[in-house]
């Protein structure tokens, strides 16, 4: 159980699975699990656009749990009953403690997964864009792109094709796609649309790797921790 935490770089006082069960059969009423706990939010925080912070002030156990169930929900946590029974109160199993403690180490895992690739793709991105736009000046036999901004560069392109085309036999290229040029608010339509389709694809792709992840962490539980959980 305590693999998923070391993993995550957590150095704190329940890295020893013996400390870590004692803590989650206190629940919320152990300082240990709730600083546990915070830890976890805290860092899913940094990393997603969540509305929802963790504080924990000694003797103000209700506002913790408000805002425990309600992180809990901005992430579609799946355990209804833990959602509601730390809202209520009523929460007390060790087994629902431990479970908190794995859904949150595997979305915060997910969440660094997700955002090293978004890095990762990024700087890809980049590096491709960077690779078309050399070929495309190479192509057309125009200076490098170096030192010139995006309007000036597209700018040559545009007239360097025009005059490509002008040379060419009539038939020679087909037809456009896309005949009309679009306004200002048509891209920004357009671009919105894909950053809805690619957030769904996002989340679909985090939801996959989280499925994996804890499948794969399962295999180093021991078996007393096992035992706990289901």
């Amino acid at each position: 159980m305590t693999l998923p935490l070391i993993a995550l770089s957590y150095d704190g006082p329940l890295l020893e699975e013996k400390a870590l069960l004692r803590a989650s059969e206190g629940g919320l009423f152990s300082l240990e699990y709730v600083d546990l706990c915070r830890w976890l939010a805290s860092r899913l925080k940094s990393l997603c656009e969540l509305g929802e912070s963790i504080t924990y002030v000694p003797d103000e156990v209700d506002s913790f749990k408000v805002e425990m169930s309600g992180l809990l929900r901005e992430l579609h946590c799946p355990y209804e009953e833990i959602v509601s029974g730390i809202f209520k109160g009523s929460m007390q199993n060790p087994k629902d403690h431990l479970k908190l403690v794995l859904f949150l180490s595997s979305e915060l895992q997910a969440a660094q997964i997700v955002k090293s690739r978004q890095v990762s793709d990024k700087q890809q991105d980049e590096s491709l864009g960077c690779q078309q736009l050399l070929l495309i000046c190479e192509t057309l036999k125009l200076p490098g792109p170096r030192g010139q901004s995006a309007a000036q560069l597209f700018f040559q392109v545009q007239n360097k094709v025009e005059e490509v085309l002008k040379d060419l036999p009539n038939g020679s290229a087909g037809n456009p796609v896309l005949k009309k040029s679009l306004s200002n608010e048509q891209w920004e339509k357009l671009q919105t649309i894909n950053t809805v389709l690619a957030s769904e694809y996002e989340c679909r792709r985090r939801m996959l790797i989280k499925r994996l992840d804890v499948t794969v962490q399962s295999f180093g539980w021991s078996d007393r921790a096992k035992a706990r959980i289901y």
